[in-house]
Parts: structure tokens; sequence; C-alpha cells
């Protein structure tokens, strides 16, 4: 098959499943993307085949920006951009239907759920917990448990915004203000004393 109309599948399916849940049938999902029903099975074979190259594919596009951990800006600043970016990522429509796929999709199958939340959630906070520790090095913050003030942070973040975009709700008037918020309540509650060198536990 040509990456062509490989593409063109998978983005009738990310379409089909976003508005009509996994049970969209394989026949359906051809005729969306202009390609016979033989086609689509001669590649994925089963419709379990096909979610799997959905999740395979696309499931980078649901990751998170880069925190560059020596940068120069102060950790309020630093952390408002990455919000601000994430949440302008999750303002694409194209985002949104991803989003519904695959919330559909998890629901069905627990090992891609499994793997998304590895590739997606899991890593992002891994990222803004090594941030963190980075920060804590340089006693610019002092944050007694890493990995658990990086979960509170993306969950502040994202939460509500996805949970509005499987809505159909979201408002993408305020992501700076939102942006800026999570990041001044997380750098006030993590600004070490006296500015001295922290300690970090666990």
């Amino acid at each position: 098959m040509s990456g062509a109309k490989r593409e063109a599948i998978l983005s009738a399916a990310v379409d089909l499943m976003s508005r009509l849940g996994p049970q969209v049938s394989l026949g359906r999902i051809a005729r969306e993307a202009s390609v016979s029903k033989q086609t689509v099975y001669n590649h994925f074979r089963t419709k379990s085949g096909l979610i799997d190259a959905l999740v395979d594919s696309r499931v980078s596009e649901l990751g998170d920006p880069r925190l560059e951990m020596d940068s120069d800006a102060s950790p309020e600043d630093h952390l408002t951009s990455y919000a601000l970016a994430l949440l302008q990522r999750l303002s694409q429509p194209a985002y949104g239907r991803l989003l519904r796929a695959i919330f559909f999709t998890i629901q069905h199958d627990p090992e891609a759920a499994r793997r998304i939340y590895g590739a997606t959630a899991a890593r992002a906070r891994e990222q803004i917990a090594a941030y963190f520790r980075s920060q804590c090095a340089q006693g610019r913050l002092s944050v007694d448990n890493p990995d658990v003030a990086a979960e509170l942070f993306h969950t502040a973040v994202v939460s509500n915004a996805q949970m509005m975009l499987l809505a159909g709700i979201f408002d993408p008037t305020n992501l700076e203000c939102h942006a800026k918020a999570c990041a001044r309540l997380f750098t006030k509650a993590y600004i070490p004393p006296g500015n001295s060198p922290c300690q970090i536990v666990g």
C-alpha cells in the first residue's frame, strides 16, 4: 500500500472514530478514505490491527513540548511558556479529533491505553520532574517530591482542557491566562526559603 493510501485510511479512522466510536466498520472507514475494503484488510487485516497502527502512528501527536533543563529563564516564565505551548497544541482541531478517537478506543483496549499513557502523560511527567530536579540543583526551586509535583502540574494544565475538548466546549481564548496561573501557583509553592539550596526527597 502506498503511503498516501495508508495515511488516508488512518485519517479516516481518526475522523470516524472520534464521531462514532471504535465500533465503526472497516467498510465505512474504507469508503471515507476512498479505498476498497479489501485494501484496508490487505494492510491492517483486522480492526485491532488498524487501531494498533493508529496508536503507533498518532501517539506522538499527543506528546508534550520540550522543557529545556538549562534554560536561563525563571522557572515561572519557563513553566508558563511550556504550559502555553501545551494548551495551544490542545486547541488544534486535529488534536481534539485524535483525543476523542483514542478516548473511545482505550475503553475497549487496555493494552492500547497503557501504551498511550506511557508515551504521553507518563513521559511528560517524567520530563517535568526532571526539570524540577534541575531547578532544585540550581537552588531555584525547593521541591520535596518532584514526581508528585510534576503530576500535579501537568494535571492542572491539561486535565480540565482535555475534558472540555471531549465535551466539545473548549474555549481557547484564555490559554495564556491559564498557563500563567498554573506556573505562578507552582513556582510560589516551591520557592526555596531565603533562596537557599534545596533538598530533594524521594
